[in-house]
């Protein structure tokens, strides 16, 4: 919170009058509920000549920290009554560990500061420490951060369990990898009833199923991703078979198994957002608050996984890299056999990091719509409007409208078509973003092919060994390339949220979040599992199968190889960033889209 000017902070001044009266009414609340009041706890920051309330009460009592909470958010529902005359600032923050809440008041006195006060005063009464109603309270209390800090520390610990023999085949790594990940799922699962229960809420029980829903989907998601990309089963094995055939069908393979593998997750995470939102909101649909918060955390559960995740996906590329280095430098084909293996199943682990990594944008597509929801409410108190008039005639101030009274005051149905039109453009934009990102690769690797090809000429002796490659020409092209291709795909997922605000207004905008989610999520599901069963494929015929490496079915696979390369590692990851960064860009001109739009 930004000082206030000191010419503010002389004689009387309102600012110090309401800070007192602010004191004087704190210390009232904590002494009537029977709390010790400590003297520096709720020292105010006059005497420091600073226009700020500074909270330190360091680990306080539950009960106190109740009180504090709802002091917080019931400041942020006066800063829209009393902000729009620029007459006062008001910012809250409540921490836990060390509980901070901050409040800026008064440029000139008016009328209405002594009315919210009052109001305030009225709202702490109201306050019951044993049965507190607030939805805020609980949030409060369980903090979903240090849940997640907690449940990652887990998943770290379960790497120990990750044990393999030598010479282990392909599903027998998987299996190894799949004790760790479901060791850590239960450990979670257990901890999880067991610290939300010590926090003695209310519906602590539903709200951890609801943390068991994200994880469930989590492993759904894994399994279902480890079934259609590794050669051990038979959809990977069917698109090697392919390769019999010559290319064409391997790809033609390879696109329908994408496709195919999209309908488990995308099931998975439906039913994950319904189950979690009913749990956490004690199986009412009108309790939105709530269930928002119960996809929130079921997200956290679904990651909560994220070290031993994480771990796996990353040594992908290092067991890829390790292959190379091992044939560049004439090892052993026994060396070479096992880099392969775990190549291979690097494969499979880094497209069910991807798909992790896409189902909690997924999971959480409703949560992110309720900020931008939020934003929106912040940004018509801005603008001075404090009532919703609906068309029935109704209306409802904008600091006590829900989430469910935007999108009526709004009018964000499909028969809008605004929304319509903007779900049409969020779909566009998912495509169009593997478009731009596809023929990026496509360019760079084109750049790439002539470089070698010159250097194949102008230095004859790479092909016999007596001469070294100019590797720093390579890598510069492809670093040149990576950063000067994204450009126009970075602008245009910034740009797009912007412009369909300023011309469809906020429905359009709700509209083009909801189409870049819903298409993006199946998009990316489809390019990674599609590129890792090419990928593996082809493993599966280096392994001695359809005639072995070398052979016609072999140079098909590879085909379909370079094809799935793009699609996993490219196009199929960066959706993830487009659905989070239009969210975020959209939030952020949440202000500018409601104060003008075309429509």
């Amino acid at each position: 919170v930004p000082d206030l000017p000191v010419n503010l902070l002389s004689g009387e001044h309102p600012a110090r009058v309401a800070a007192q009266q602010l004191q004087y009414l704190v210390l009232e609340r904590r002494q009537a509920h029977g709390f010790p009041v400590h003297g520096d706890a709720f020292a105010l920051g006059i005497e420091r000549q600073t226009a700020y309330h500074d909270l330190r009460g360091g680990l306080l009592h539950r009960a106190e920290l109740r009180i504090a909470a709802e002091l917080t958010f019931y400041a942020r529902d006066q800063l829209g009554r009393i902000e729009r005359l620029g007459h006062i600032i008001v910012r809250a923050c409540c921490q836990t560990e060390n509980l901070v809440c901050v409040l800026g008041f008064c440029r000139e006195q008016n009328d209405r500061n002594v009315a919210a006060l009052a109001q305030l005063e009225q709202r702490l009464d109201a306050v019951q420490l044993g049965h507190h109603d607030v939805e805020y309270d609980q949030m409060d209390r369980v903090r979903h951060n240090d849940v997640e800090r907690f449940q990652t520390v887990i998943g770290l610990l379960d790497l120990v369990a990750v044990r393999t023999k030598e010479n282990a085949t392909i599903r027998e790594l998987l299996k190894a990898l799949a004790i760790g990940t479901n060791l850590s799922s239960v450990l979670i699962a257990l901890s999880t009833f067991g610290v939300l229960y010590l926090l003695e809420l209310d519906n602590w029980f539903w709200i951890s199923c609801s943390v068991i829903i994200g994880l469930l989907v989590g492993i759904v998601i894994g399994q279902s991703t480890e079934y259609y990309t590794s050669q051990s089963y038979k959809p990977t094995q069917r698109v090697s078979e392919a390769g019999l055939t010559g290319p064409a069908t391997v790809i033609i393979s390879g696109l329908g198994l994408g496709m195919l593998s999209t309908a488990i997750p995308v099931l998975a995470v439906v039913a994950g957002i319904i189950c979690s939102f009913l749990f956490a909101s004690g199986f009412d649909f009108n309790n939105v608050g709530m269930g928002l918060y119960g996809i929130g955390i079921a997200a956290v559960g679904m990651l909560s996984t994220l070290g031993i995740t994480l771990a796996t996906d990353a040594y992908g590329p290092i067991a890829d890299n390790a292959g190379g280095n091992a044939e560049m430098s004439g090892l052993g084909k026994e060396v070479r056999k096992r880099t392969d293996a775990l190549d291979s199943l690097g494969n499979t682990t880094a497209a069910t990091g991807k798909g992790f990594a896409i189902g909690s944008a997924a999971l959480t597509g409703l949560a992110l719509l309720a900020s931008y929801v939020e934003e929106i409410k912040i940004g018509l108190l801005r603008l001075g409007e404090t009532v919703l008039t609906f068309s029935d005639g109704k209306a409802i101030e904008v600091s006590k409208a829900s989430f469910s009274d935007f999108m009526i005051y709004y009018d964000v149905t499909l028969m809008n078509p605004k929304v319509l039109a903007g779900m049409f453009l969020g779909s566009m934009m998912a495509f169009m973003f593997c478009g731009l990102t596809m023929n990026a690769v496509g360019r760079a690797a084109g750049h790439m092919v002539e470089e070698v090809r010159r250097q194949f000429r102008e230095i004859p002796g790479i092909l016999t060994g007596k001469a070294e490659p100019d590797y720093a020409r390579c890598v510069a092209i492809s670093t040149k390339g990576a950063q000067h291709e994204m450009v126009t795909p970075s602008l245009l997922a910034i740009i797009a949220p912007i412009l369909t605000g300023l011309i469809f207004g906020v429905t359009g905008v709700v509209g083009l979040l909801i189409g870049g989610l819903s298409t993006g999520f199946v998009l990316a599901i489809f390019m990674a599992n599609s590129g890792g069963a090419w990928d593996n494929a082809k493993k599966h015929i280096e392994e001695g199968n359809h005639g072995g490496k070398g052979s016609e079915a072999h140079k098909a696979t590879v085909v379909g190889d370079t094809v799935g390369d793009p699609f996993k590692d490219t196009s199929g990851p960066s959706l993830n960033i487009l659905i989070k960064l239009m969210s975020m860009v959209a939030i952020v001109m949440a202000g500018l889209t409601v104060a003008w739009s075309l429509f």
